[in-house]
């Protein structure tokens, strides 16, 4: 998906794998990688473990996986591999439709982040307003 978003740059990449490593040296993270029948790298997940959570970091996956269902192979591991230890697995959630319907189909369901609003109007203005 990177390659076509033109926004994302090197430094985005670098920001992943600075803290993927942040993780990982605290024992708190893990790969996991389907491979072909010669060894090559189909599709990967990095996930983040911490607080009883997992959280779906990042993935990439190439033509052939997409075609072989390589990436619903590598979900279904980590599902098998913590589906006793009562951890949320936290796929991060998606702007993309498809994406999104992706992940339903392992259980995913749409779960709401606290956010908070902010107002430079005064307090009484944002009565009227509803803010």
């Amino acid at each position: 998906m990177g390659q076509r978003i033109d926004s994302l740059q090197q430094s985005f990449y670098l920001a992943v794998k600075n803290i993927y490593t942040a993780f990982q040296e605290r024992g708190e993270a893990e790969t996991f990688v389907a491979k072909d029948t010669f060894g090559n790298e189909m599709a990967q997940v990095l996930l983040l473990n911490s607080n009883k959570r997992l959280l779906f970091f990042f993935s990439a996956s190439n033509d052939e996986a997409r075609n072989c269902g390589a990436m619903h192979f590598v979900i279904d591991q980590i599902i098998q591999q913590y589906c006793e230890k009562q951890e949320v697995f936290d796929f991060e959630g998606s702007n993309d439709k498809n994406l999104a319907f992706f992940y339903t189909g392992f259980g995913g369901t749409e779960q709401v982040y606290l956010h908070g609003r902010f107002s430079k109007f005064p307090k009484s203005f944002q009565r009227i307003l509803k803010l």
